[in-house]
Order: C-alpha cells, then sequence, then structure tokens
C-alpha cells in the first residue's frame, strides 16, 4: 500500500469521524493542518513520484506558504475579530483551515497524476478541520470559508511565481476533465440569508451559515447531468434569550441536482445547477430555541470553474438558496416563527471526473 493510499484511508475515517464530537478531534485538527504539505516531500522521499523536482515543488511551496501566512497574519491584525469562545480577537481568518487547503492544493497538484483518490481524500481532510474550528467554537463559518480559500490561492500562486521566473512561461498541464464521465464535488459556501427570522432574545454569532457539501455528478449527455449529495450547513449561535450560549445550529442537506454545463475556451467551464431536498436539523441547544426537525428546501446557482490539474476543476460558486423554517422559542409562553428565508450563496468548489 502506497503512502498516498495509506494517507487516504486516514483522511476517510477523520473526515466521517470529525463532526461526532469536535472537541475530541482537537489534537488531529492541530496535527492535521500540516501534515497535508508534508505529505507529497514523505511520499517522494520514500521512492514515489511526484509532478515536480524537489526543487520545484520545495521553493513553490515556501512562496505559496509566505502569501498563505503573511495574508492570515495581516487579516486577522486588521479586522481583529472576537473569537466565538471570547478566548482572543484573531478569528478571522482562519489558520488551521487556511494550512489545510494551502497542503490539500499541493497534493492535488503534485499527486493527481497517479490516482484522483488522492487530492479527494486531502481536501476531505481539509474540509474536516474546517467544519471542526467552527464545531469547537474557534471560529465563525465565515472564518473557515476564508481561511479555505486564502489557502487554495497561496498554492497556486506559489507555483505560479516559481514558474514564472524559473521558466519564464507557464507550461500546460493537459486537457480539462472529460464531460462525460462521473465526477465528485467538494465544495464550501456561505448562505447569507437575505430575510433572516426575527427571534426574541435570539443572537448569531454570524449572519452568515456554511455549507460544506460532497456531490457525485452522473452524465445524461456531454452538456447535461443529474446527481445527488449531502451537505452540513452551520451557523453559529451565541445567545438563546437570556442565556449565553456557544453552540452550533447544524443541519443535515441530502439533496438531488439537475446540472448544465458548457466549455468556455480551453481553460474554463461555465456551470448551472438547480437542486432540491431537506434540512434535517441535528442541533442540541441548552438553551429556548427548538426548530423543526425537516424542512424543505431548494436553489438554483451558476459556476465558474477553471483548470487546476489535469484531473479537476476548481471554480467560484454564486447561487440562491430558499428554506423553509420554523422555530419554537421559550417554554412557558411559546412563540412559533415560521418563515420562508432565502439566501445568497458565494463559495467555491472542486470538481474530479474519473
Amino acid at each position: 500500500m502506497t503512502f498516498f493510499r495509506t494517507l487516504t484511508v486516514i483522511v476517510t475515517a477523520v473526515s466521517m469521524s470529525a463532526g461526532v464530537k469536535a472537541a475530541d478531534f482537537g489534537t488531529v485538527v492541530d496535527v492535521g493542518q500540516y501534515s497535508l504539505i508534508v505529505s507529497p516531500y514523505a511520499y517522494k522521499a520514500l521512492g514515489g513520484a511526484t509532478r515536480s523536482s524537489w526543487g520545484r515543488m520545495s521553493i513553490s511551496n515556501a512562496a505559496g506558504a509566505a502569501v498563505m501566512i503573511g495574508s492570515v497574519w495581516g487579516l486577522k491584525h486588521i479586522v481583529d475579530s472576537k473569537r466565538p469562545d471570547g478566548s482572543d480577537g484573531k478569528s478571522f481568518p482562519s489558520g488551521h483551515t487556511a494550512w489545510a487547503y494551502l497542503g490539500a492544493s499541493v497534493i492535488d497538484y503534485e499527486a493527481c497524476w497517479r490516482s484522483r483518490l488522492y487530492p479527494l481524500g486531502a481536501y476531505a481532510l481539509a474540509s474536516a478541520i474546517g467544519v471542526q474550528r467552527v464545531l469547537s467554537h474557534r471560529h465563525r463559518p465565515t472564518d473557515v470559508v476564508a481561511g479555505a480559500a486564502i489557502g487554495m490561492c497561496a498554492a497556486r500562486v506559489g507555483y505560479f511565481l516559481h514558474d514564472l521566473v524559473a521558466y519564464r512561461s507557464l507550461p500546460r498541464l493537459g486537457e480539462l476533465p472529460e464531460n462525460g464521465s462521473v465526477g465528485v464535488s467538494l465544495s464550501s459556501s456561505l448562505l447569507f440569508p437575505l430575510n433572516p427570522p426575527s427571534l426574541i432574545g435570539y443572537k448569531g454569532a454570524s449572519s452568515a451559515e456554511m455549507l460544506t457539501s460532497a456531490d457525485v455528478d452522473v452524465p445524461v449527455n456531454s452538456r447535461v447531468s443529474v446527481g445527488g449529495g449531502v451537505g452540513l450547513r452551520m451557523r453559529a449561535i451565541t445567545s438563546l434569550g437570556e442565556t449565553p450560549v456557544a453552540d452550533v445550529e447544524k443541519r443535515i442537506v441530502p439533496r438531488v441536482t439537475v446540472a448544465y454545463s458548457r466549455q468556455l475556451g480551453n481553460y474554463f467551464r461555465l456551470g448551472l445547477k438547480a437542486d432540491a431536498g431537506v434540512a434535517v436539523d441535528v442541533s442540541d441547544f441548552a438553551g429556548e430555541m427548538m426548530s423543526r426537525r425537516i424542512s424543505p428546501r431548494g436553489g438554483i446557482g451558476a459556476s465558474l470553474d477553471f483548470f487546476s490539474s489535469e484531473c479537476a476543476t476548481t471554480g467560484v460558486v454564486v447561487g440562491y438558496d430558499l428554506t423553509s423554517v420554523k422555530y419554537t422559542f421559550g417554554h412557558s409562553t411559546p412563540v412559533d416563527v415560521s418563515k420562508m428565508v432565502s439566501s445568497i450563496e458565494i463559495g467555491f468548489r472542486t470538481l474530479w471526473r474519473f
């Protein structure tokens, strides 16, 4: 069993268990944020083949890490956002998530030509780290998605700078994955409610929700596909009524999807989608608010995917989500609040076609 296959097994186990009890995975997360970027070097030292030489990989990743560290450090001090647990004012953005996505992007670039399961597992672990940072009340959803975006972009910038200086050009990696093959995608998005429900005494640490999803995409023809997947939707909560709370509102979101995509030149692909499903509440608040366990929901969206490796496309997602919510607030004199909440979705996704 190769090193990356071993990593994939570990990644899958951690990803599946990351949402069970976040506090138990603090040590795993602290180590895991760095383990991803170290993995290609360990594999190469064991005799495995990576895309880049020792020099190119080291210089590119050092440049990417410098860009990431500078961005995270600068934003933490400029924004000065207090953490949900109140420990300090360095909440935005999430450094753990930035390190994890930096490493996952490096594995995508260096190892996807060996197997597309390697970067898929790496991004799954990076997503699990981001989820844990929200569930452990160290970060808000906005902090985690921002950290993930910084990590992914910093990795690309590192390789770009090295190749621009060393080769005076940017060599093509290959062709975009074929539209006619089955795809698997991982995405992280923020949902900004346009009309949040008004609840007396209810206060969210962030008005935005984080949606982390995994989806399967099965082609019908060269442009149309159907599929489905499941997501975890989270919102940080600071108080319920008169009771201070450090908790997270959590919903599991299974859904079915119909998508249309069209090639735009050699490097880009435009995608349109419509999806429908339900939101299943799995929160366990200590306060006075309860939500309906199952709520219908649907959404539409568009994505612009660009060439990130010969195995995958990475792109920006913009969409609209409509969810029916119902809250019961209070015990002695309960108040029901029912509303259709519409939200704007902004995020990114990576899609692999096998």
